[in-house]
């Protein structure tokens, strides 16, 4: 499927899973996933080339972070 195509769907999907964050998230018992859902974060969208490294770089560090726990 062309990266074009696919734009559109990554965007619209981006949209509904804001929205339903806002909708679940208790701004009071987690007030920064209410600020992420309120900001229109998920309404914009990088290049996937970077959404693939910014979501490699995060499990990376959070599998950093469990060995160094068990060190």
């Amino acid at each position: 499927m062309p990266r074009a195509a696919t734009r559109p769907a990554a965007l619209a999907c981006g949209r509904k899973h804001a929205r339903t964050l806002g909708q679940l998230a208790d701004p009071r018992r987690f007030p920064a996933i209410a600020r992420f859902a309120a900001a229109g974060v998920s309404e914009r969208s990088d290049p996937p080339e970077k959404e693939f490294t910014f979501g490699l770089e995060r499990m990376l560090d959070g599998i950093a972070d469990l060995i160094r726990e068990r060190a």
